[in-house]
Parts: C-alpha cells; sequence; structure tokens
C-alpha cells in the first residue's frame, strides 16, 4: 500500500490498515514535512506506526520511473492532496491506471474531483462548516462554536479505509480495481444524516439545540454538574426508565409519567435532577443511576481515558511504547479484540523520513544500493 496522504485523514485511514497487517509504506518529502508531518512531532508516531518511511520528491522528472514500479506492485494508492495535484504529477488515475489494473484508488480530497468546489482548500474544521457539523454542534441560539476538534478527519479516516477494504473484495470478484473519490465534504454530510432526512421528509430545519435529543426528544437528555466539579450525562429513554430516575432523585409527580407531559416541563425536571446531583460526586451520581438501570455516564476527560478508565484498561486498549525521540509513551490499540489474529506488536513509526529508503527501493522499485546513495545525495530520495 502506497500512502501518498498526510496531515491526519489519509494517514489515519492508512495506520488502521496498517494495524490490520498492510504493508504501508508512506511517501514523503522534507519538503511538505512540516508540523504533524514530521517524526518529531508528537502526533506523527501516533498517526504513521504500522508503516515504512521512504523519501521520493515527485516533483522532480526523474522521480516518475521510480514511483511508477512501485504502483505497478502496489495493492492500493492513498491520497489526500488537493485536487488536481497528482494529475499535475502525472500521477492521477486514469494515467496510473495503465501501470496497474488491480490498483485500489482512493482520494480524500476536501470536496471531491469535480463540481464547482473541487478546487476548494480545506481542513477539518472548513468541511465542519460547510457539511452543517458546525451548525449542529452548538447549544441553542448559538451557531459560532461546533464541535472544536477534527471529527471529521478521523470519520473520513475510517471511511477510507472501509472503502479501501471494499475495493480489494470487489477487485477479488472482479479481478479490476477501480478509482474511489471520495469527498471528505460528503463524509461530513453523512454524519448529519438525521438533520438531512427531517429536512427532506418534512421541510424542517434542524437548528442547534445543544444536548436536546433531536430524533426522540427525550427528557431529560441533559448534562448536569455533580457536587465535586464533575458532569453526568442522564437519558431516560422511556417512560419505563424516567420512573425509576424520578424514584431515585425524588421526583413524585405522577403527571409526568408520559414523556410528552415531560417535554412541557423540560426545565423543572432538569432543575430536579440538577439539584440531586449537585449534592453528589459525579462517579456516585453515575453508579447510583446506572444501578437502578437508568443511563447514566460521568463526563470524562484525558486524563480519565488514559488513567482511570477500568474498561478501557481491563481490554488493555492502552499499550506503552519506547520510541526514540520521545521515550516511553502511551498509544492506543487497534479498536477492537481479534480472537484468532495477532496485530501486535505494531511496527514502530518512522523514526525519521526515508528511514525505509534503502530497504524499499531495492526490494520493491528495483535499484541498486549506489542508485538509492545517490538519489539521497542529490536531494531526489529526500
Amino acid at each position: 500500500m502506497l500512502d501518498l496522504s498526510w496531515v491526519l485523514a489519509g494517514p489515519f485511514a492508512t495506520r488502521l490498515l496498517g494495524d490490520l497487517g498492510a504493508d504501508v509504506i508512506k511517501v514523503q518529502t522534507e519538503e511538505r514535512a512540516t508540523l504533524v508531518n514530521r517524526p518529531d512531532f508528537p502526533y506523527y508516531p501516533v498517526w504513521n506506526r504500522s508503516k515504512r518511511s521512504v523519501t521520493i520528491d515527485l516533483k522532480r522528472p526523474e522521480a516518475l520511473p521510480v514511483i511508477r514500479s512501485l504502483i505497478e506492485q502496489a495493492d492500493v494508492l492513498v491520497e489526500n492532496y488537493s485536487s488536481g495535484v497528482l494529475e499535475r504529477l502525472g500521477l492521477g488515475w486514469e494515467e496510473v491506471a495503465t501501470w496497474n489494473d488491480g490498483l485500489v484508488y482512493i482520494s480524500m480530497s476536501g470536496c471531491g474531483h469535480d463540481g464547482p468546489w473541487s478546487d476548494v482548500i480545506s481542513y477539518a474544521p472548513t468541511i465542519h462548516a460547510l457539511c452543517g457539523l458546525t451548525h449542529l454542534t452548538n447549544p441553542a441560539g448559538r451557531g459560532d462554536i461546533g464541535c472544536g476538534f477534527s471529527l471529521n478527519d478521523h470519520a473520513a479516516g475510517f471511511g477510507a479505509a472501509l472503502s479501501v477494504l471494499a475495493g480489494i473484495e470487489a477487485r477479488e470478484r472482479t479481478g479490476r480495481g477501480q478509482y474511489i473519490d471520495m469527498a471528505q465534504l460528503e463524509v461530513g454530510a453523512y454524519l448529519i444524516g438525521p438533520a438531512l432526512v427531517d429536512y427532506f421528509a418534512t421541510g424542517h430545519e434542524t437548528e442547534p439545540a445543544g444536548n436536546v435529543d433531536g430524533l426522540a426528544d427525550q427528557v431529560p437528555n441533559e448534562v448536569y454538574a455533580c457536587g465535586d466539579g464533575r458532569f453526568l450525562a442522564v437519558t431516560a429513554t422511556d417512560d419505563e426508565m424516567w420512573a425509576r430516575l424520578a424514584d431515585t432523585v425524588g421526583v413524585q409527580d405522577r403527571d409526568l409519567l408520559a414523556v410528552e407531559a415531560r417535554r412541557e416541563r423540560r426545565a423543572e425536571i432538569d432543575a430536579a435532577v440538577a439539584a440531586w446531583c449537585g449534592h453528589r460526586t459525579g462517579v456516585e451520581a453515575m453508579m447510583a443511576l446506572q444501578e437502578v438501570g437508568v443511563a447514566a455516564g460521568i463526563v470524562q476527560d484525558a486524563g480519565d481515558l488514559a488513567e482511570r478508565d477500568e474498561q478501557l484498561q481491563a481490554r488493555r486498549f492502552w499499550l506503552s511504547t519506547e520510541l526514540p525521540e520521545f521515550g516511553t509513551r502511551t498509544h492506543d490499540r487497534f479498536p477492537g479484540l481479534w480472537s484468532r489474529s495477532e496485530l501486535e506488536p505494531y511496527r514502530q513509526a518512522p523514526a525519521y523520513l526515508g528511514e525505509a529508503n534503502f530497504d524499499v527501493l531495492t526490494e520493491l522499485a528495483g535499484l541498486d544500493v549506489e542508485a538509492v546513495a545517490e538519489g539521497v545525495a542529490d536531494g531526489l530520495f529526500t
């Protein structure tokens, strides 16, 4: 698998596939290896484990036969450059498909390779705004906050990994590869599917509503401050669960047994649950509600997840690795336990750019050691 992607969305997709056993060859240049794209940046080892690093300056004409020899042997090529970049380098789908008709080639540009926005340059926050995520992930009456994290990059990474596997499965049946133009804008629009379905079906435009459940509008469905400064998310998913919650927090009004009545008195119910939570620690409140079958979860931060979440610890989600640049670092395991496959230990992320130049370019590109050394010296392989 050739990984010609950078920043987050593409590297996350190829990391997932590398964890599953693909031989991922990450192609970079020193010129474009800025910030998160450098091995000495803390995020790089997280997003680029399970890969081998090769440096090839694709803008130089003499690089074309080298990268072509790699593409001819590849099963998959992943790229997330802006639309048209690889075409100008002679590496667009129409060209490389003549070299390798079994190649699964996936592009992950912001808005896709056709249409009026195909030339838009974007990152996750701009995609969030374009696809509606920023609008909907706000408290009621606000439109300027959004989710505050590169959610769509991660979603696009998962989507690309799944698309690659589907492309390989199709090749098993047909004998031919294919081109997958996966616009990250469309991934984001997919994430707000319920709001779009509501609009198409009824003409209703969903507005920011904070924690109000936009589908079933269960009440309560809110996050409450607890006595120790922690926050607790509580949802009554049906009237029976509400009855158990009401008994626990001391709400005796039988007029509230039906959700329709609770919607009309939402503020009163939220105040009652908030008062009950305010006299308990977050963990105490969570355990008390869970013990009576009420959906309740503490709002966890990174420290909770990394150090105090008993479930993640029990399932060995966190692993420790010695990294040359950073020492002992904790990282996440592939999200799933495989009963008959050993995914670990993972290949460590490259310690420096071009770490596998000699291995890959001699084994797969057919160059001799002297040619690789000369390419490194004159900047072709840097």
